[in-house]
């Protein structure tokens, strides 16, 4: 029977009629609607390639494909949309690769901050800026002189004059201060 994560075998109280066939296949047409006037397929497409590998399979291939494919970040997005990144695909995503090309051949540190860096842990809220720690950061620091870099996942580096900028603006990642060795190596080449 097919439903809104994929096919699967119908238990035994279930419908195997055309009609509910219809209504389980309308109802994941619904969820596809709703992604795409979200602005949130590729969400739904790793939700729910997770129940095929096969879907797996087609997913990485597409994300492959992208990663060639520049100026994801250069299109526009609307300052609401959300960056959810709850699953290992998100490190392969191509907006965290255009992320990380951006960071590496066209960012620039602002020329007063150039000379000294801090790397600090990033938060979950967003702006950094905002949240508790950052504010405790920022007095301890006590000075305008150094570049303030966070290190986050998936996205590598995020630079505080770039924190309001999307996707660094609106990602959303489970914080568990485990790092894998993917992530620390997007950290490394930025």
């Amino acid at each position: 029977m097919l439903t809104p994560w994929g096919p699967r075998w119908p238990l035994g109280h279930e419908e195997t009629t055309v009609e509910a066939q219809a209504y389980h296949m309308m109802k994941a047409l619904d969820e596809v609607r709703s992604a795409v006037q979200s602005g949130q397929l590729r969400t739904l497409a790793n939700r729910q390639s997770l129940s095929s590998p096969r879907l797996v399979e087609h997913l990485r291939r597409h994300q492959e494909l992208m990663l060639n494919h520049t100026g994801n970040l250069a299109s526009h997005k609307p300052a609401s949309m959300e960056f959810p990144c709850f699953s290992p695909n998100a490190l392969s995503d191509p907006l965290v690769a255009d992320w990380e090309r951006f960071m590496e051949s066209e960012y620039e540190a602002p020329e007063p901050v150039r000379k000294v860096m801090v790397l600090l842990p990033c938060s979950a809220r967003k702006p950094y800026r905002l949240s508790k720690s950052h504010g405790q950061f920022f007095r301890a620091i006590n000075s305008t002189g150094c570049h303030e870099v966070m290190m986050t996942s998936p996205l590598g580096l995020v630079p505080r004059d770039l924190e309001d900028v999307w996707p660094a603006s609106n990602y959303d990642v489970p914080v568990t201060g485990d790092w894998t060795a993917d992530e620390l190596a997007r950290v490394r080449r930025m």
